[in-house]
């Protein structure tokens, strides 16, 4: 299968890999939201 690029990725497919491996790395799912969240906030 070949790869997506993630600028054409949505993020609701993008969403569990960031989830995966945040808890790969000892992170919880509520600071992957609250990571989401910070950036994705309008300005």
């Amino acid at each position: 299968m070949a790869r997506k690029p993630i600028a054409e990725m949505s993020f609701s497919q993008i969403y569990p890999l960031l989830v995966q491996k945040a808890e790969r790395r000892g992170r919880t799912r509520a600071e992957v939201d609250a990571a989401c969240c910070s950036t994705s906030r309008r300005r």
